[in-house]
């Protein structure tokens, strides 16, 4: 998870979930009366993997059911059985043969394409999840499911339009469907057209006042408006209310803790926050470490090792608390830190009383799973957690946030000194850095990015040179300032600004400030002491409920009164720019 991911919609599978299956039921109700010997022993085992799987003993049931393929590998109901056990394991390729095994045995079962559908969906196979849910509304043109998870699924692949189209046509067809009304007020939010994202998830309340899932759309929809308080009412309410699933009570308490933290509310965020360690978190880790994990224990005097978590970005905030951890060690205690490797030079440099080491991910059926083979899983520890877990030990107040101006890392200053000459090369005036987007532009993260259309006035600020740090293919914006704009942004030679984090701190710390949403790089030059003006949302978790960056004290802030519009703030950060150019020059004259 990014340092500002906020939890999805529960409108993924609202309608279509796998364990509300006829076949399922089916399969739990068989009689065991057959004409032959091998057919009641299939559907006994058949049976006895319904009766498993409604019970929520999933290994067994799917042990059960391959037993009965072992009699019969072409039996449709065994297969589509095996398959549903073996979804919910998360034996994904395996899942993935049953199914198309039980398709072809019944090609025109629709709920076989939907739970195809909604397996590809988990795994991020949106184009093939697409696939089997048109084919599922083609033989069930009328069914709300269907219409649902196309619509859904459309609008996760930033198909905003179609998905729509699909939901307003149901709508039409079933006007008193509570889910659908959900599902096109949460694609809404995604479009930024927030206003109308409230009057449909409202109208879903209506219908249905006692849904969680719908109390959990709205409150994700009002914490996109930027409505933290009533955000919370929302999240709330959902976790009082029956009818969650379990992995969809964890989204909920994850929206819920993102929202505490928005909101300020420190005390009760941090512990509702680890939330995000939670197996059934769809963007969890799974660590593979040989010593017990921290968990409040007394740290004075202890061996503990740090685990980078989530994002580069989040790696990189989080590691704002090393200083004050290392006092709550103590003299005798030591500190370990497990991060992306791209770090480990910085990092080093920045904590020599540290062992810092690289952690390896692995991808696997859907998940990462992270481990520390050059610690050795982290021998020699008395414990490992999470990089911010200790956030509910240290930051309990927002007066525990304060960070010295020169910031916490370390930069090679014979490199800064490298960038500091390029940048005099380019002329007087001051030298800033700019980007404006992330590598990871998911639906759900994009609406708290400015469009490069909004930067314009930015960038024509008159006295500024600047110097691109947006990492991954950003030509086409790079000619659109040169041709539209009339601004050059600079390419700067020797340098990989993804890869060569090292090298990217020092070039950040030559710079007079850096201008763009919160991504590594931001945090980068955050951490290393540079100004850094931020283009992000006032309410974002980060902020901690006070529309100001605590983590780095040299932040300002240009945040929109909602994410729709970015007008304004961008005004202001350019009205503050010729401002700082003017001061800039009064102090060269």
């Amino acid at each position: 998870m990014s340092a500002n991911a906020f939890s999805n919609r529960l409108t993924d599978g609202a309608i279509g979930d796998i364990l509300k299956s006829r076949a399922i039921d089916q399969a739990a109700t068989l009689k065991v009366n057959a004409a032959s010997p091998k057919q009641k022993k299939i559907r006994r085992y058949l049976r006895e993997a319904g009766q498993k799987i409604n019970a929520g003993h999933y290994r067994e049931a799917g042990s059960l059911a391959l037993k009965a393929l072992d009699l019969d590998e072409n039996d449709g109901l065994g297969n589509h059985i095996a398959a549903i056990a073996m979804d919910k394991l998360d034996q994904v390729q395996l899942a993935l043969q049953l199914y198309q095994r039980a398709l072809n045995a019944e090609p025109s079962n629709v709920e076989i394409y939907q739970n195809l559908g909604l397996l590809a969906w988990r795994i991020d196979q949106l184009d093939l999840a697409e696939k089997f849910f048109r084919l599922q509304l083609e033989l069930a043109p009328s069914s709300p499911d269907a219409a649902n998870n196309l619509g859904c699924v459309l609008r996760d692949n930033n198909k905003f339009d179609a998905a729509i189209e699909v939901l307003r046509a149901a709508i039409y067809s079933d006007a008193s469907n509570a889910l659908l009304w959900t599902a096109i007020g949460s694609t809404m939010v995604e479009m930024r057209r927030l206003d109308e994202a409230l009057q449909f998830q409202n109208e879903a309340e209506r219908l249905e006042p006692k849904s969680a899932k719908i109390q959990h759309n709205l409150g994700y929809a009002n914490y996109v408006s930027g409505n933290v308080d009533k955000a919370l009412e929302h999240f709330n309410r959902a976790k009082e209310l029956p009818g969650l699933r379990p992995e969809e009570a964890v989204i909920s308490e994850h929206g819920r803790a993102l929202a505490l933290l928005s909101a300020g509310q420190l005390d009760k965020a941090w512990d509702t926050y680890e939330i995000r360690r939670h197996r059934l978190y769809p963007k969890s880790t799974a660590f593979d470490m040989a010593i017990p994990h921290w968990d409040g224990e007394d740290l004075n005097g202890k061996k503990l090792l740090l685990m980078g978590e989530q994002g580069l970005g989040d790696e990189i905030l989080f590691m704002s608390i090393v200083e004050d951890l290392l006092k709550t060690l103590g003299p005798d205690g030591k500190l370990g830190i497990g991060c992306q490797d791209r770090l480990v030079p910085l990092v080093s440099r920045s904590f020599p009383d540290v062992e810092v080491k690289p952690h390896k991910t692995i991808e696997r059926e859907g998940r990462n799973f992270r481990g520390a083979p050059a610690l050795k899983g982290g021998e020699g520890y008395d414990f490992w957690v999470e990089l911010a877990s200790p956030l509910k030990l240290l930051r309990t107040d927002h007066s525990l946030f304060e960070q010295p101006n020169e910031g916490f890392f370390v930069p090679d200053m014979e490199r800064v000194t490298h960038w500091s000459n390029v940048l005099a090369d380019l002329g007087p005036g001051l030298k800033a850095g700019v980007l404006w987007k992330s590598q990871l532009m998911s639906v759900s993260r994009s609406k708290y990015f400015s469009p490069f259309d909004a930067w314009k006035p930015v960038l024509q600020t008159p006295g500024v040179t600047w110097i691109n740090l947006q990492y991954g293919d950003c030509n086409d914006e790079l000619d659109k300032a040169k041709a539209e704009f009339d601004v050059d942004i600079h390419v700067l030679p020797g340098i990989d600004l993804k890869n060569d984090l090292d090298d990217l701190a020092a070039l950040t710390k030559a710079l007079d400030l850096v201008a763009g949403p919160m991504n590594a790089t931001t945090n980068i030059a955050g951490a290393v002491g540079t100004d850094i003006w931020l283009a992000w949302s006032k309410t974002a978790w980060t902020m901690l409920g006070r529309g100001e960056l605590l983590w780095y004290p040299n932040t300002r802030l240009f945040a929109p009164e909602d994410v729709s519009d970015w007008t304004v703030a961008m005004a202001n950060m350019a009205q503050a720019l010729s401002e700082r150019v003017g001061q800039t020059a009064t102090q060269a004259a």
